[in-house]
């Protein structure tokens, strides 16, 4: 940081993966150009936080850890912190406050910095009770200065926020005549595009916002970024950085401030970037980040479960392995004996995430290691008739993909003519699902609409020749995954066949006969 001011940068990225590496590196931009000490991002995902680990800007910042579900919130600072996550009992989404205390260099004084995704859509109710929540507990955190941060959903039906005395707006106390739309389909064509719901209403809203309680510093300035549109790297169409709009806000000491030649290390904890773009542990008084990346903060074994305690240097202990594979019969599985070879790490390769097509990512984990013994141990997870799938891997940061067999990758998608007498997927056949429930490895990631996924899964069959004849698809609008299949069976219900786990033909199975 560079003293006298603090300067604190929000900005909800957007989960879609619609243009996410020209968007990401345009986040990382104006990460560049302003300068934030502290920034604070809402719907990241591990693939966007990849894409942003790419623009050396993010290189200059400690990272939080990253949060439970399928996006969550991130926090990032020039000096290395401790953080805390504490989830809404309220939230029906998984939504939670994390927050931080960051002391800046020098004598500046210490500041505790929240940020949320408060819950979306209809929500009032739960909304005004994490205003509550969070400005509540910030304030128990012992320091004076606390500024709170993030997407707040905040509608007209909200009605005009009450926060609790002396916390104060930043934007209505410094620019109270401007309407400071962050959400606004007018001026953002890329969601005018997007966004059928929000064009048709002409939505115009404060979605991201700067709250404060302030001792020893004041809010100086407080101004939107990220509003401007540029064009694509194939340079086909112009795309802004967000379905949101960036807030920066910059803070100025009140109290007399000395700068000591050389300032205080930082407080323990955290995690720090390392030049290869992998977390590790900083947890000495003014450690610096290893080059070398020898430790990971955290790591999944098989059962799913971390199995780092937080000792500096320690490596991940596989403490949980998985069971020996199950007898599984392949029945007429209809890529032959190539395809049922095992999957294996020896059959897996690093990939440029632009050429990972969303519709064949793996989701059942985040881990190469997992897949091979997860893919293995039940087909019915990956029975794709490309023969492979493309898996992100949390600890290196990176894609992968793997595949079965021993001839290498297909190089080019099979024929999928003799599967066209299976039945259409319509939204018909469509029902709501508890997040819960949801097998991860059936999640289809092509799209975050059903209906575009209809679309889609009828238009290319490779994409989704699931034989369980199910997935689940995430829907951004409703904020609910939901559970598709084909044929015309009301219930979903697999065929007779699949009662094994295969059909004995792929070619000729009629859907709709309920087990």
């Amino acid at each position: 940081m560079t003293a006298p001011n603090v300067k604190i940068l929000s900005f909800n990225i957007w989960f879609s993966p619609y243009g996410m590496v020209d968007r990401m590196k345009a986040i990382g931009d104006i990460i560049a150009l302003h300068k934030p000490d502290v920034v604070c991002l809402q719907e990241i995902t591990p693939a966007h936080f990849a894409a942003c680990l790419r623009h050396p800007a993010f290189g200059g910042f400690h990272w939080s850890q990253p949060g439970a579900g399928r996006y969550y919130t991130m926090l990032g600072s020039r000096i290395k912190f401790r953080e805390q996550r504490t989830p809404f009992a309220c939230s029906g989404m998984g939504r939670d406050l994390l927050f931080a205390q960051i002391q800046p260099e020098g004598s500046l004084p210490p500041l505790v910095v929240g940020t949320s995704h408060l819950e979306s859509l209809g929500e009032s109710r739960k909304r005004a009770q994490q205003i509550k929540d969070s400005c509540k507990w910030l304030g128990k955190s012992g320091v004076a200065d606390l500024v709170f941060c993030g997407d707040t959903n905040i509608q007209a039906a909200d009605g005009e926020v009450s926060l609790p005395s002396p916390w104060q707006d930043a934007w209505t106390s410094l620019r109270p005549s401007e309407p400071g739309f962050t959400w606004d389909v007018e001026q953002n064509q890329m969601m005018n595009r997007c966004d059928d719901y929000s064009r048709s209403n002409h939505l115009q809203l404060r979605f991201d916002r700067f709250w404060t309680r302030l001792a020893s510093y004041s809010a100086a300035q407080i101004q939107i970024v990220g509003d401007q549109p540029f064009k694509s790297s194939d340079g086909k169409e112009l795309l802004w950085p967000s379905d949101h709009f960036g807030v920066l806000l910059t803070l100025v000491p009140t109290v007399a401030v000395t700068t000591p030649s050389v300032g205080p290390a930082g407080p323990a904890g955290g995690q720090g970037v390392c030049g290869c773009g992998e977390p590790t542990w900083n947890g000495q008084l003014g450690q610096k980040c290893r080059i070398s990346c020898p430790a990971p903060t955290f790591c999944m074994t098989g059962c799913g479960k971390p199995s780092w305690n937080g000792e500096p240097g320690e490596r991940c202990a596989k403490t949980c392995q998985g069971g020996d594979h199950q007898t599984r019969e392949h029945g007429g599985y209809p890529l032959g004996a190539s395809a049922l070879a095992d999957w294996s790490l020896a059959n897996t390769r690093e990939v440029a995430r632009e050429k990972v097509p969303q519709a064949l990512v793996f989701s059942g984990t985040e881990a190469p290691t997992d897949a091979v013994e997860m893919l293995n141990r039940d087909r019915r997870l990956w029975p794709n008739l490309n023969g492979q799938c493309y898996v992100w891997s949390s600890y290196k940061t990176k894609w992968y993909l793997m595949w079965s067999g021993v001839d290498g990758p297909p190089t080019r998608l099979p024929d999928v003519s003799r599967f066209t007498k299976w039945q259409d997927w319509s939204l018909a056949n469509t029902t709501t699902f508890e997040p819960g429930a949801v097998p991860k490895g059936l999640v289809f990631n092509g799209t975050q609409a059903p209906t575009d996924a209809v679309q889609m899964l009828n238009a290319d069959r490779s994409l989704w020749p699931n034989l369980r004849g199910e997935c689940y698809v995430w829907s951004s609008y409703k904020s609910a995954y939901y559970r598709m299949w084909p044929g015309s069976s009301k219930h979903g219900d697999s065929c007779k066949c699949f009662k094994a786990g295969f059909c004995k033909d792929g070619a000729h199975c009629q859907y709709g006969h309920a087990v």
